[in-house]
């Protein structure tokens, strides 16, 4: 399952997508597919190996991968993929999320980082204690 991880939170991203659009069966289609596939790749590999469940996720993005293309292009938004990753564009976030990395390293404290101490009360009050040869 550790393989699919990616391509399964990828597809709830796809699924929120088409339900944002208020498309929800462009997302039953995938979910049908990739459950479908998985249904039937678990029979094929018998004991239910996860191979099924990595290949039914990976399917499944790249039919909701496909899909999202489709819906784009009828929706006249194409866009370059050298636009959409330039780097000059990711240069205010960068350095918004060193900043954040830093202070929080700054509050977390001194490395490593020390277990959490008994608090007093615990350690300074001991129970008197009482032998069986007083009862």
């Amino acid at each position: 399952r550790i393989w699919s991880a990616p391509t399964a939170l990828a597809n709830y991203v796809i699924l929120g997508w088409y339900l944002g659009l208020q498309n929800a069966r462009a997302g039953l289609v995938i979910q049908v597919v990739i459950n479908g596939l998985n249904i039937i790749l678990d029979l094929v590999f018998v004991v239910g190996l996860a191979m099924a469940t990595v290949i039914a996720e990976y399917t499944g993005l790249a039919l909701g991968a496909a899909m999202v293309w489709r819906t784009l292009g009828e929706r006249g938004v194409r866009a370059s993929w050298t636009r959409i990753l330039d780097p000059a564009r990711f240069r205010h976030i960068i350095a918004i999320n060193r900043d954040i990395f830093i202070r929080t390293l700054c509050l977390i404290g001194p490395w490593p980082i020390s277990p959490p101490r008994a608090p007093v009360w615990a350690t300074s009050f001991s129970p008197p204690m009482r032998c069986c040869s007083t009862w």
